[in-house]
């Protein structure tokens, strides 16, 4: 049976020592290279250990969390294709929403990808259409005597990644930042939406793998109008989206559309309504 490493404590306060502002910039500089040197060293327990050593942990038998048994490629985990992002989901999809919503549930999820092989540390420093990981990290620690930027961008990417930065983002940074629970809720919305209202999966997955539909989504529903966070009001909006055509990619049509909802419920109580209740409503004010 495999352990699964589940981190209870000091989480936040690893992410600070890394980032906080409060830090003298020379500690700051040799916490960040002692990181980032074990994210590209080749040795995973080691990465692991950083923070087994730093964190309060529990240790779980596998059934307590399940995780994909294959290895990803480093484009596969730094940005999913669909079929790896509904593999994420059906792997996990008995878990709790607040452990879903946890950066502590994610990083303990991803270091146990790292301790089985599924992944490499130096994975969670790619960006986007950027070089590898590996060497993003190892030209930021060449220049970081005279650059520290560079170190501190892929230090912070790391974080993000593993489960998301709330110090520096806020709470949204688990659904947009950290790649694998972004899966994951995609994948819990797209259920949602096809359950409830017989929809097209692929219609609906493909709304909400379009970028702006899902920063702008899942930005209000979390920090600006959290009554879009209702699922009787979430489920017809991310339907209505899916049924545009083309589906929106624009960020100020999307927001002008997530106003318009979040103005009418100011006065209608959509709540009570049932989700086709209120994709009637919604395509009514928005086409």
């Amino acid at each position: 049976m495999i352990e699964s490493i589940l981190i209870s404590g000091n989480l936040s306060k690893l992410r600070n020592d890394l980032i906080g502002k409060s830090l003298d910039e020379y500690i700051r500089l040799a916490k960040q290279k002692q990181f980032a040197s074990l994210v590209v060293n080749r040795k995973s327990e080691e990465f692991i250990g950083y923070f087994k050593s730093r964190c309060k942990t529990e240790v779980l038998e596998q059934k307590s969390i399940a995780f994909p048994l294959k290895n990803l490629t480093e484009s596969e985990f730094s940005d999913p294709p669909i079929d790896t992002e509904q593999m994420i989901f059906h792997s996990l999809r008995n878990i709790p929403h607040r452990l879903a919503a946890s950066p502590a549930f994610w990083t303990s999820y991803h270091l146990v990808m790292v301790k089985e092989g599924c992944i490499e540390p130096s994975y969670l420093a790619k960006t986007w259409g950027g070089s590898t990981g590996r060497a993003r990290v190892e030209k930021a620690l060449q220049s970081s005597n005279e650059n520290e930027r560079p170190l501190d961008d892929c230090v912070r990417t790391v974080l993000r990644r593993l489960g998301g930065l709330p110090e520096a983002r806020g709470s949204v940074s688990v659904f947009q930042d950290c790649r694998t629970a972004r899966s994951w809720w995609r994948g819990l919305f797209a259920d949602e939406v096809c359950g409830e209202l017989g929809m097209d999966e692929d219609k609906v997955w493909k709304a909400l793998r379009t970028n702006q539909i899902w920063e702008q989504l899942t930005g209000y529903v979390v920090q600006k109008l959290t009554v879009l966070g209702d699922t009787k009001i979430r489920i017809p909006l991310i339907a209505y989206f899916a049924l545009m055509e083309p589906i929106p990619n624009d960020r100020e049509e999307i927001q002008k559309i997530l106003n318009r909802i979040g103005q009418r419920t100011a006065y209608q109580m959509m709540g009570i309504l049932s989700p086709k209740e209120n994709l009637e409503i919604i395509e009514s004010i928005c086409s």
